[in-house]
């Protein structure tokens, strides 16, 4: 019985790990949406540098899983929450690589179309918004919730399809259009990774993969 205790003990304080790192992820693509509207070359730099404090809680994730999984033989149902972890974990990196990218991006080129920087605002509070969502549905266990945010990543969709196919949001400058391609890009990669978040939640969940 204590063996069991400080072994979830050990699985609640990894958790606080994942939501630490979630919450990190969060702030970061909330400042990326504040300098896409106020651009400030040096906020941005500090962005990208930034971005070790995430790496470290991957690290630190992946130590603290490995020494559980070592340790404590978790039984079935706890492994696969490990497992989880571990995909989550690398997810939540990914994000904040891709904030580097398109912050690297801002840093060297001002955007000043009203109508692209709208609608890259749009696509982060979506993806803002679907990573808090995630995070409460991984708190609360909430599969309907998990379900209903895997849908979401249509909506981020369809805006990059609207900014790189449509003439109304060209540029005269072709490097500066290349690099707003880009920066919608990687936020559609954003899109995808929280996605994927939420996919690695359903299996935890229901101990299937999501169709």
């Amino acid at each position: 019985m204590k063996q069991r205790k400080q072994f979830l003990n050990h699985l609640d304080d990894l958790t606080s790990t994942i939501f630490k790192m979630s919450h990190e992820v969060e702030v970061r693509i909330h400042q990326l949406i504040e300098q896409i509207e106020k651009r400030d070359e040096k906020a941005l730099k500090d962005l990208a540098i930034e971005d070790i404090h995430v790496n470290d809680l991957e690290i630190l994730i992946n130590e603290k899983i490995v020494s559980i999984i070592t340790l404590e033989a978790p039984v079935a149902s706890d492994l696969r929450m490990l497992i989880s972890y571990i995909k989550i974990a690398e997810d939540l990196e990914r994000i904040s690589d891709n904030v580097v990218n398109v912050a690297n991006i801002l840093a060297k080129h001002d955007i000043e179309h009203q109508e692209i920087k709208n609608k890259l605002v749009a696509m982060l509070k979506l993806c803002e918004l679907m990573l808090i969502d995630v995070t409460s549905a991984m708190k609360t266990k909430d599969l309907p919730l998990v379900r209903e945010i895997m849908t979401r990543d249509e909506d981020i969709d369809a805006i990059y399809l609207e900014i790189t196919s449509s003439s109304i949001y060209e540029i005269d400058d072709r490097v500066l259009m290349s690099q707003v391609s880009l920066i919608t890009k990687f936020i559609e990669r954003i899109g995808d990774h929280i996605e994927n978040i939420g996919e690695h939640l359903f299996f935890y969940l229901t101990g299937q993969q999501y169709q």
